[in-house]
């Protein structure tokens, strides 16, 4: 893309402004800088999932298992999702998905904090999870 810039005449000056200007947008920096702080947030989660997994219970296949279990949901359920979310107000819909990821997280921190977190608790938690991701994916 940038060595077609160039040949088109484009100079590199302009190429950046180019790619920067959403952010002259006010809205645009808080999405953007939002959304970067609840994607590392998101990051870390998985990986302090991960580490609990491996750590507490040794075998990849529970790793893989857990991983099924929040993706599947959102699979089966995007399409349908979809639709109840173009018949409801997208705004009340974000509300809710993130309160309910919001309450998954804060269950999963609060169970392996004091240590009564067990291999099924994970499971149910990602199969929330990823309810909750299939209806806040359309909604966004």
């Amino acid at each position: 893309m940038v060595l077609f810039d160039i040949i088109r005449g484009v100079t590199p000056g302009e190429f950046v402004s180019s790619r920067l200007a959403p952010f002259k947008i006010k809205e645009y920096r808080r999405l953007y800088f939002a959304q970067s702080l609840s994607w590392i947030g998101s990051w870390m989660q998985d990986m302090g999932k991960s580490w609990i997994v491996l750590s507490q219970f040794g075998r990849g296949s529970e790793m893989g298992i857990l991983m099924i279990a929040a993706a599947l949901p959102v699979a089966c359920f995007s399409i349908y999702a979809g639709v109840f979310v173009d018949k409801k107000n997208p705004r009340t819909v974000l509300l809710v998905t993130q309160f309910s990821l919001f309450m998954t997280a804060l269950t999963l921190g609060v169970l392996a904090y004091f240590g009564h977190l067990k291999y099924w608790h994970m499971i149910i938690l990602a199969v929330f999870e990823g309810m909750a991701i299939a209806f806040d994916a359309p909604a966004f």
